[in-house]
């Protein structure tokens, strides 16, 4: 008789490996989702000029755009990984990096100092034009590094303050996450399981560190919000690395919510918010199935909203002052929701479209022999 054939394990049993491939899944939507928490998060900042004003923040010490950040990160670890190892090459790995960043951030940066800049500044607009701050707004923030913060004369009577957009700080943390797969990538160290343990110690070393310190400013400061956020980024590295082990199931989705309990009041409390958002993640990702998975027909706002949200709901509060934190956010979801349709549908789709042409160009160049001497 012939054999029985192979039957797929009901989705309670299977492990992350199985359900990985594809695009059947629903990490754009949670992405969405994440970036919508950010915009939420905000409007009390925005409203009020507290960031503790943030009902999250009061009772967890994260607030609620920190969660979103949070699962933003352990979902690009997940999928970095796993884009780093089926890469065609490493100059396809950059281009795709470089073309899902940039190019949506330059026409931001730029809507932002050539467009808004000159009608909200406060300023005369010839002395707009003349002041060096509107020059080196989009260098400076295009380099993620050197950000610069504000503008002449604009949102300096905010209840914020001038800050043009607060959401860009954790673009130059996600790009140094990046590097960080291509080194252990290129030692061949997410190959090697035990090797791979290691640098999760380390790791988990520098994540308890960060919670327990915090400089000011200067290098400490960054490698404080590296170590601190860099965690899940690590945790979904983890999860693509031990992905043929890791079961994808409801009750260790329910079971791992019992760490940060444990942990509930402590300084490392945030440290099991972050495990216990990384799997509810990759579970509400990979499990539920049927109508839910209509949005993937969509497209991928969740960048758009996430750089276009702050300065859009800066100028809300600039032209209606006296908006509650509730109201605010439901007159400035929609419009921020257009932005980013248009910029998926007329630029970031189109950008990452390049992603092989431009690697071919970037290999084409390293390859070109040098000219011979003459003489």
């Amino acid at each position: 008789m012939p054999g029985k054939p192979a039957q797929t394990p009901p989705v309670r049993h299977r492990v992350l490996g199985t359900v990985l491939g594809g695009r059947d899944n629903n990490l754009n939507l949670i992405r969405i989702v994440a970036a919508g928490a950010v915009l939420v998060s905000h409007s009390f900042a925005i409203t009020s000029g507290d960031d503790m004003r943030e009902p999250f923040r009061a009772q967890t010490g994260l607030s609620l755009g920190q969660f979103g950040v949070v699962v933003f990160f352990a979902i690009s670890g997940l999928l970095i990984a796993r884009s780093f190892d089926r890469r065609e090459n490493l100059a396809h790995f950059i281009a795709s990096r470089f073309l899902r960043l940039w190019p949506g951030l330059l026409v931001m940066v730029c809507l932002a100092a050539f467009v808004m800049g000159p009608v909200l500044t406060d300023l005369p607009v010839a002395t707009y034009w003349h002041s060096p701050g509107t020059w080196t707004f989009v260098p400076r923030n295009l380099t993620l590094y050197f950000r610069q913060h504000d503008l002449p004369g604009v949102f300096r009577h905010a209840p914020y303050g001038p800050e043009v957009n607060s959401s860009l700080w954790s673009l130059f943390y996600e790009v140094a996450c990046y590097a960080t797969v291509v080194l252990l990538g290129l030692l061949g160290l997410m190959r090697r399981g035990w090797r791979f343990a290691l640098f999760m110690v380390l790791v988990v070393a520098a994540q308890l560190w960060a919670t327990t310190h915090t400089p000011a400013d200067g290098l400490l400061y960054r490698l404080r919000v590296l170590g601190f956020f860099g965690f899940p980024f690590a945790l979904g590295m983890a999860a693509y690395v031990w992905r043929d082990s890791l079961l994808i199931n409801g009750w260790i989705a329910l079971a791992v919510w019992l760490i940060p309990l444990a942990l509930y009041r402590t300084a490392f409390e945030p440290t099991g918010l972050m495990i216990g958002l990384t799997y509810t993640a990759y579970y509400l990702a990979f499990v539920p199935k049927g109508a839910v998975l209509a949005y993937n027909r969509v497209g991928d706002y969740s960048y758009g909203i996430y750089i276009y949200a702050f300065p859009m709901q800066q100028m809300l509060e600039h032209f209606a002052p006296n908006l509650s934190p509730l109201q605010h956010m439901a007159c400035a979801a929609p419009v921020v929701l257009i932005a980013a349709i248009a910029s998926w549908h007329g630029l970031e789709r189109r950008a990452l479209a390049l992603a092989r042409p431009l690697s071919e160009r970037m290999l084409r160049l390293s390859v070109r022999p040098v000219p011979a001497p003459v003489g």
